[in-house]
């Protein structure tokens, strides 16, 4: 924690008071472009989900391993690190994709797509520990239910927010005024939570640069010129360089780096899109197009599936690296698939109600 603070305040006054740096990394403020929402633009942002959501059942298989205290814990942080645009990643893109013109379709779709499933998942959680009503209904609001749900509720503080932040976005400094607010955030532990809700603030940054950036993202040509380009895989090469040098090695004072990665995952996000073309053309970027079209499920779900098949992996002789090799190999599809019959079911369950089933 102590390595995270530091590096956040160092890094987050070098942009700001840097002329070149606060010019590359807020440059893209300046672009904008007409938005075209056709269907390989949202592709690609399913196709980002995907890969966050990956991310997602990683850092959880190492966290499992971590509160065991059992394995490599350098290399447990390492690839924790590195999978840490996860959260990032999704609250981008909601940012980019959201659209308020009717209020009551807006939160319609939200409760009933997001909402309804989540506080399902949550009740039947609830009911399988005997926990009171109260338990359940303070495990719907602060997410506590299971350990990656704090996320959803974070999420939902965004959706009834978005329609005070879009127009704000439109307000000039709204991005630097974000981004100082996050910076702030993050290193005051009291703003973290309440009544151990945990508070949108720590991640306003995400949310807000996927509002303010969204014309840009949504173009049909997302264009960098060649200072862009080398400043933004500069910028992740320069992280992974630091986790190695600096991080891991102090990994006794705080290696360990949570959701909150304000340099590392909005670089990656623009990496992503400087090689957009090539990345399309992956073979398995159908494939990961439709794992993000079903992150919802599947961040629901997988945890469950990670803590059963937890408990078999130990069975499995005590050499750690071919256990983290098995439970990646095993937990990552399995979880997949225990979510995806999980969606099934409800949506036909639903589907003998008046509740349209989740897409």
């Amino acid at each position: 924690m102590i390595i995270e603070f530091a590096f956040t305040t160092i890094i987050a006054a070098l942009l700001l008071g840097v002329p070149f740096l606060r010019r590359m990394y807020f440059a893209s403020l300046v672009k904008g472009g007409n938005t075209e929402k056709g269907s390989k633009r949202i592709e690609y942002f399913d196709f980002l989900r995907g890969l966050a959501i990956i991310a997602v059942i990683i850092i959880h298989i190492g966290d499992l391993f971590l509160k065991n205290s059992i394995g490599s814990r350098e290399i447990i942080y390492f690839v924790n690190d590195l999978m840490r645009f996860a959260v990032p990643f999704f609250l981008i893109s909601s940012g980019v994709l959201l659209v308020f013109k009717n209020p009551k379709e807006f939160y319609a779709k939200k409760i009933t797509r997001i909402f309804i499933p989540y506080a399902l998942i949550t009740i039947l959680v609830g009911m399988f520990y005997s926990l009171s009503f109260f338990d359940i209904a303070h495990g719907i609001l602060s997410g506590s239910a299971s350990v990656p749900y704090y996320f959803l509720s974070v999420l939902l503080q965004f959706y009834i927010l978005y329609p005070f932040l879009e127009r704000l976005s439109k307000k000039r400094g709204f991005l630097y005024f974000s981004f100082i607010l996050t910076v702030l955030a993050l290193i005051t532990k009291e703003v973290w939570a309440f009544y151990d809700i945990p508070l949108f603030i720590r991640y306003l940054f995400f949310f807000a640069y996927g509002i303010s950036l969204k014309n840009r993202f949504l173009n049909s040509e997302v264009s960098y010129t060649k200072p862009e380009k080398y400043f933004w895989v500069g910028s992740v090469f320069v992280y992974i360089i630091i986790i190695i040098l600096i991080v891991i090695p102090n990994v006794e004072i705080g290696g360990y780096f949570y959701n909150t990665r304000l340099f590392y995952a909005i670089a990656l996000f623009n990496v992503f899109f400087i090689f957009k073309e090539h990345i399309e053309k992956f073979f398995a970027f159908e494939l990961f197009s439709s794992l993000g079209k079903n992150s919802l499920w599947i961040y629901l779900i997988h945890y469950f599936v990670l803590q059963a098949l937890f408990a078999i992996i130990l069975k499995i002789g005590n050499a750690f690296y071919f256990q983290y090799l098995i439970f990646v190999i095993f937990g990552v599809p399995l979880s997949v698939v225990a979510s995806l019959f999980t969606k099934k079911i409800y949506n036909s369950f639903f589907s003998l109600l008046i509740i349209k089933p989740v897409k």
